[in-house]
């Protein structure tokens, strides 16, 4: 891996890389996005094909038995929340962890090739991507570590862990949600009221392009914040299952329900701020926190880190008047960690690595992770809220009453057509009355030809 740095500790603060937020330092933020947002594509295409099993350590049907002196290696994408987590494994367990930190979105390029080479015994990433991983034989079960603490998760997490041949690979550390952001001051002053209908909605979105303010932010220059735009709609359109068959291939993209959701998404075209291809989120979220903007969709992770968390709320996305709304599902991107397969110290290291993914499961590290990852949640039922910020008691209260979640939608599909759908998703937003019949069936050549 390139652009990667080791060390034993020291890991860098992720509140301390955001706090630029609040003013033009957050344009400079595309870089950390695969670590606290599902939707930075790959500047290349990566490889996919499935790769044979390399030879492995057949996993172990008890619990851990750690041996101290082998150590543990382990890669991640997190700049932020890690030395203390680092710190208190150590210290339970007397395992010496050698952490090699990694730019994330060029980890997300390169995650194929690493795996396949010399990668490091554990590495972070995101749940669908690792059952995809899984598919091509790159990560190690962790069943006998799941066995153990399943009754500490909801059921969800267990299915995030869990690839198609029914075996687990993952374990969740934290998970961030997509949500309307709003600032509350703004709305005190303006006498905005938080919608929750689409009528409602429109009507808001008006009202605000008609007191001067950009109602709708958006910036989609790194490809990421049309296809959240687009789960939203979908989830609420159509509802969570068709929207993952749709993202999976077993629904068709020139289905007219996929239509009624363009169509839909013209309805507030008009309200969107435009030249949004050519504009990055930072500048987006940039004018919602300068109060030109009223709205922005984005993912809790980033918006979070803006210095000030005190005059930011969310809204769920609101319901579209089908009977999808009452599933209440929304997009929850989770991340965590997974075993590598091809580690050439993991014969050595095998107990301490499920060790280390045993520590995660805690209630008490995921509490301590998610107090350095301002805009995520643990997923742990034993873990403790009380200190949550507002936006994080809004998420816990969303997943609480959703009846099904979904990642992003390049979590939740295959990366070759995500890397094309991208770009077209632009042509929508520079162009939305064009023929979209024309756009779907080009749309659905993309995963035929993929």
């Amino acid at each position: 891996m390139e652009s990667a740095t080791e060390t034993t500790r020291g890991v860098l603060s992720r509140r301390t890389v955001l706090k630029g937020l609040a003013g033009a330092g957050l344009v400079s933020l595309p870089a950390l996005l695969g670590a606290c947002d599902a939707g930075r594509l790959p500047s290349g295409s990566p490889a996919i094909a499935p790769s044979a099993p390399a030879s492995a350590p057949v996993p172990s049907t008890s619990r851990p038995s750690p041996t101290p002196a082998a150590g543990l290696t382990l890669a991640t994408i997190f700049p932020g929340g890690f030395e203390r987590l680092i710190d208190a494994f150590t210290q339970e367990t007397q395992i010496s962890v050698k952490v090699r930190t990694e730019d994330a979105a060029s980890f997300q390029d390169t995650i194929i090739p690493y795996l396949q080479a010399s990668p490091e015994d554990v590495f972070s990433w995101g749940a669908a991507r690792t059952r995809n991983l899984a598919n091509q034989g790159l990560v190690t079960e962790i069943d006998d570590v799941w066995s153990s603490v399943a009754g500490h998760f909801p059921e969800l997490a267990l299915e995030g862990a869990t690839a198609t041949d029914h075996h687990q690979y993952f374990m969740p550390i934290a998970a961030y949600a997509w949500a309307f952001f709003y600032r509350p001051s703004l709305f005190e002053e303006r006498g905005y009221a938080v919608p929750s209908t689409w009528a409602d909605f429109k009507k808001l979105a008006a009202r605000m392009q008609k007191d001067g303010l950009v109602p709708i932010a958006m910036g989609d220059a790194e490809l990421f914040e049309a296809m959240g735009t687009f789960d939203a709609l979908d989830l609420r359109q159509n509802g969570c299952a068709f929207h993952l068959r749709l993202l999976a291939g077993s629904e068709r993209w020139t289905d007219p329900k996929v239509r009624d959701v363009f169509e839909r998404w013209r309805e507030i075209t008009p309200y969107t701020q435009p030249g949004a291809t050519g504009r990055s989120f930072g500048e987006a979220a940039t004018d919602v926190m300068d109060k030109k903007a009223g709205m922005y969709l984005m993912g809790t992770e980033i918006m979070l880190g803006s210095g000030v968390v005190d005059d930011l709320d969310i809204f769920p996305f609101p319901n579209v008047g089908t009977a999808w709304d009452a599933e209440g599902s929304f997009d929850l991107a989770v991340d965590g960690f997974a075993v590598s397969r091809n580690s050439p110290t993991l014969a050595d290291h095998a107990d301490n690595a499920r060790a280390f993914i045993e520590f995660l499961a805690k209630g008490s590290t995921q509490t301590m992770f998610s107090a350095d990852q301002i805009g995520s949640i643990a997923l742990a039922n034993d873990a403790d809220t009380s200190g949550y910020n507002r936006v994080q008691k809004k998420v816990q209260a969303m997943l609480g009453s959703a009846k099904r979640v979904a990642e992003f939608l390049d979590r939740d599909s295959d990366p070759r057509f995500t890397y094309q759908l991208g770009p077209a998703l632009q042509d929508f937003l520079a162009d939305p009355n064009q023929d979209l019949d024309a756009f779907l069936t080009k749309v659905q050549g993309f995963w035929d030809n993929r």
